[in-house]
């Protein structure tokens, strides 16, 4: 006999960290918090030092894990209940999303996919036969913002927005505490996340409060070009490059940062915009995807376009000047981030259909 309570995590779980990852990892915990046996299959290798090595190596990676995931999905298949996926697009979606909701579907398993991707729209636009045949073999469709909605109805399917999970008791929050003068960006050095406006950006804070510092977070492929830029600003003194850092000391990072900056030129719900929230570190980001769901402009923090980095430093400065801006912005973002706390999005979740249908009828297995 199956438990009812049981599912199947499909993702990359950390190392490295970053969004999703966390949403997998922060889904597991809250499930099992709430008596679920919880299966984790990652997509990406281990964490151990080979199987990292073998993650870093772009090419090879790609025909190593693909076997090795699909031996983990097919092994686990038949203990769960549900399989619930979390992916993005692109090849990702092709060789783990895809492979699960089929092999998921074959099983007679409940199938939940849990799109995070921010470029949907141009992803089902490239490949509409692929998403199409997909999104038909999944049970419930789940994406963290409403952003999302139009691209998955144009496609066929209705898509429920259930927001990421947000542990506010993680982050000191103290409305209070004086802005820090270092600012912070924590995603992927990745050409989508732009962290370039973001170092413009910070050159010109710097002529304002030359007592300010810039704390990057996250690693990839344009680290050395960004290293690069802020040598060539003559910021190399006033730019600290953290690489990854583990989640679990996030938080601890926040609390020494002030403003939050991001410059994403493709996105959906960032979860560090969500963590910068809970922190109360006052957000200044670009205004596409979903962004503008989560970021009130003015109100729980200001919006500008990816590119314009004198818009993020005017705003930012605003904030390091204006110490009752600065606090309103703050117990404002704080209050949203409470609306991602595990207890409602569980309830959430316990709507979908695949849920429900899991607790009411338990499997033979």
């Amino acid at each position: 006999m199956i438990p009812s309570r049981s599912v199947a995590v499909v993702c990359h779980f950390p190392p490295p960290p970053g969004g999703m990852p966390a949403q997998a990892v922060a889904l597991c915990e809250g499930l099992a918090s709430e008596g679920w046996r919880v299966v984790r299959i990652r997509t990406n290798l281990g964490e151990n030092r080979a199987a990292q090595w073998l993650d870093g190596i772009r090419g090879i990676r790609t025909i190593v894990r693909a076997p090795v995931f699909v031996w983990r999905l097919t092994a686990n298949m038949l203990r769960v209940r549900i399989v619930h996926i979390l992916t993005g697009s692109w090849l990702s979606f092709f060789l783990f999303a895809l492979p699960a909701i089929c092999l998921g579907r074959a099983a007679r398993r409940k199938v939940v996919l849990h799109y995070h991707g921010g470029d949907a729209e141009r992803f089902f636009e490239a490949w509409p036969n692929v998403v199409r045949y997909a999104l038909r073999r999944c049970d419930d469709v789940v994406i963290p913002s409403g952003h999302l909605q139009p691209a998955f109805a144009a496609a066929g399917a209705g898509a429920i927005a259930i927001p990421n999970i947000c542990a506010t008791s993680r982050f000191a929050y103290d409305v209070d505490r004086p802005l820090s003068r270092t600012c912070i960006v924590a995603r992927h050095l990745e050409p989508i996340y732009n962290v370039e406006t973001v170092i413009r950006a910070f050159a010109l804070i710097k002529v304002k409060h030359p007592d300010a510092m810039l704390a990057i977070a996250g690693g990839g492929s344009e680290e050395q070009r960004l290293r690069e830029l802020a040598v060539a600003l003559g910021l190399d003194a006033a730019v600290r490059f953290y690489g990854y850092i583990p989640n679990e000391r996030m938080p601890a990072l926040y609390g020494e940062c002030g403003v939050f900056l991001n410059a994403s030129r493709v996105d959906n719900a960032p979860v560090a915009i969500l963590e910068a929230f809970a922190a109360g570190n006052p957000v200044v980001s670009s205004n596409v995807g979903g962004i503008p769901h989560m970021v009130v402009d003015g109100v729980t923090g200001f919006l500008m376009s990816p590119d314009d980095h004198r818009t993020m430093a005017d705003r930012t400065c605003q904030l390091l000047e204006d110490a009752g801006l600065a606090r309103g912005v703050r117990a404002m973002a704080r209050q949203a981030a409470a609306a991602h706390e595990w207890p409602s999005v569980y309830r959430q979740l316990m709507d979908l259909p695949s849920y429900a249908s899991a607790l009411a009828r338990p499997l033979n297995g």
